[in-house]
């Protein structure tokens, strides 16, 4: 594919669903997709905070609903099974505020307890799809 270059100003909703379709046509996994989708956004978010442009191209832009392996296999009632429950991810993302300082700089804990909750931990925990 060609690389077109456009001023920011230039891009439209309908040039990022034009891009999206192009992105889906070219075999790449829907979460490939979704990841540019979600870098481009993040840029022009970044412009309009920086006031280049006025409004983000990509902010209405429908990208579908996925679900992702075992997440889906429970969802429909499946048998999937959990790494750990409520009580123990609760424990897991509340625990890094008692880690002694000897043990752990409070920022590091910190940062553990962020990147589980970013990394999906608000749900009790489930296998990796294969």
């Amino acid at each position: 594919m060609a690389r077109h270059q456009k001023a920011p100003t230039s891009v439209t909703l309908t040039v990022m669903e034009d891009y999206l379709d192009n992105l889906r046509g070219q075999q790449k996994m829907p979460s490939t997709v979704l990841g540019y989708m979600m870098s481009i956004r993040s840029f022009f978010s970044w412009l309009v905070d920086k006031k280049k442009i006025t409004a983000n191209p990509c902010a209405a832009v429908e990208y579908g609903r996925r679900e992702y392996g075992a997440k889906d296999n429970h969802a429909e009632g499946g048998d999937a099974p959990l790494y750990c429950d409520a009580k123990l991810r609760n424990k897991l993302l509340g625990g890094w505020r008692t880690i002694p300082a000897e043990v752990m700089p409070r920022a590091t804990a910190e940062m553990i307890a962020f990147i589980l909750h970013a990394g999906g931990c608000r749900d009790p925990l489930r296998p990796p799809s294969s």
